[in-house]
């Protein structure tokens, strides 16, 4: 579990992030992929061998090799968040559960995200998204009562078979902040299958402070650097296991202004 909180102004009623993450698994080192050497590296030949040689648990149809999130916050509180994945397709299971992309945004307060896919099958062919398969349709929300202008857009990726390997970017970016007094998110660690490694990083300006506190995960050990008036958090783990059904990995984030 771990706990992070950001205050906008140092006063009582001060916004604040509180970031809650519960995790149950076994760490282990990350898998020593550099991302800045890994996301859409024009080496795909090379990409496609590294992740060749990360052995996949017993009976997994999918290798999920990375799961990142940056999150970078301006003096509105308005955040840019970035979600990558990496993973590679092992059965054909695999392929029709991970065969597509999604992402849900608010035009209220949200740019439309941006959609970026990859995928090199074993050939070493490259195949990319097409804009033209994107849908972008009204949300179904869960409750009856519940009225707002939430969208989705969802796109099948391109050429995905065994073993395929996958790189999916998601960005978003506010226009505005959720809410003035504060808002609420989630960022999760682990899924229903293994994963190598994930990357939480937390950028934000200096004078907005950043607390932040680990429960639950005695091996995360978050590093901070300040430079340039700025302060960035980064949070980095390693093997997570699949999620057990009573297993509650989540991380909690509330701005509270």
């Amino acid at each position: 579990m771990c706990t992070y909180l950001y205050n906008r102004f140092a006063r009582s009623f001060a916004p604040k992030i509180f970031l809650l993450c519960t995790i149950l698994g076994s760490p282990i080192m990350a898998m020593g992929l550099d991302p800045s050497e890994t996301r859409f590296s024009p080496d795909t030949a090379a990409l496609y061998q590294r992740v060749s040689q990360v052995t996949p648990p017993a009976g997994a149809d999918v290798l999920f090799v990375d799961d990142e999130e940056t999150v970078v916050f301006d003096g509105e509180g308005r955040a840019v968040r970035t979600r990558y994945f990496l993973y590679k397709i092992l059965t054909q299971k695999g392929a029709s559960g991970w065969g597509d992309i999604a992402s849900s945004w608010e035009p209220w307060h949200e740019e439309r995200p941006g959609l970026r896919v990859r995928v090199i099958t074993s050939d070493n062919v490259v195949h990319l998204l097409d804009e033209k398969t994107i849908s972008d349709a009204p949300a179904k929300e869960s409750q009856d009562n519940v009225f707002s202008d939430r969208r989705v857009l969802r796109a099948p990726l391109p050429a995905v078979a065994p073993g395929s390997l996958v790189e999916e970017e998601q960005t978003s970016k506010e226009t505005a902040p959720f809410f003035g007094a504060g808002s609420v998110e989630r960022f999760y660690f682990g899924s229903s299958v293994a994963v190598q490694h994930t990357r939480l990083v937390l950028d934000a300006p200096a004078s907005l402070p950043l607390r932040y506190e680990a429960h639950l995960l005695p091996d995360l050990k978050p590093q901070r650097e300040e430079a340039d008036g700025r302060v960035r958090v980064t949070f980095d783990y390693g093997l997570l296991d699949a999620w057990r059904k009573s297993a509650c990995r989540c991380c909690a984030v509330n701005q509270l202004r």
